[in-house]
């Protein structure tokens, strides 16, 4: 069945799109350092690629006060693990964690699916987290190196772009005060 323009894939898709330009015209005009902020994304990214689930938020914005780094931009950057996207990530941090360290062995989950196998998975989740860990540290600095360095680069293009036109509003504003004072003076001598 063909989409028709009302009822359409990319009709359903606007208000998603319009919400993440919104979101992302919102971070570029946060306030603070541009490092700062890139620092915070790039934590919080690194954070959220930790086996952590349901603490990263917390941790993100901890750590990022103790750095003095923007704690907003943490949180979102923990963000990059969500129910949508932990189900393809912590499956690659566990490969990746596992080939580097080879600690624990779930490779059939489907044994676990017992009380007996449930049990198992218990008894070794220290290994399996350990693993998780190691492999949410080797693919989530590259990514936070990245972020760090993507984020600095768009804030600070964003700043310089935009610097003119605040000047020139501050100087017109500046020039309707101007004129207001001498009109009011004006007004005065009359």
């Amino acid at each position: 069945m063909p989409l028709d323009k009302k009822n359409g894939f990319s009709e359903k898709i606007a208000p998603v799109k319009a919400r993440l330009k919104q979101a992302y015209a919102r971070f570029l005009k946060m306030r603070g350092d541009p490092a700062a902020i890139a620092y915070g994304l790039a934590l919080g990214i690194l954070i959220g690629m930790s086996p952590f689930i349901g603490a990263h938020t917390i941790i993100a914005i901890f750590v990022a006060a103790i750095f003095k780094w923007n704690k907003i931009a943490a949180a979102l950057g923990v963000q990059i693990t969500n129910v949508f996207t932990a189900p393809f990530i912590y499956p690659i941090i566990y490969m990746v964690g596992s080939t580097i360290l080879g600690v624990s062995d779930i490779n059939n989950l489907s044994g676990y699916l017992s009380i007996n196998g449930a049990l198992e998975l218990i008894k070794n989740s220290p290994l399996i987290l350990l693993d998780l860990s190691v492999g949410g540290l080797v693919l989530g600095l590259p990514l936070s190196f990245a972020a760090y360095w993507l984020t600095f680069q768009t804030i600070e293009n964003y700043r310089k772009k935009i610097k003119p036109k605040l000047k020139k509003r501050r100087n017109m504003k500046k020039a309707r005060k101007k004129k207001a004072k001498r009109k009011k003076r004006q007004k005065r001598k009359l």
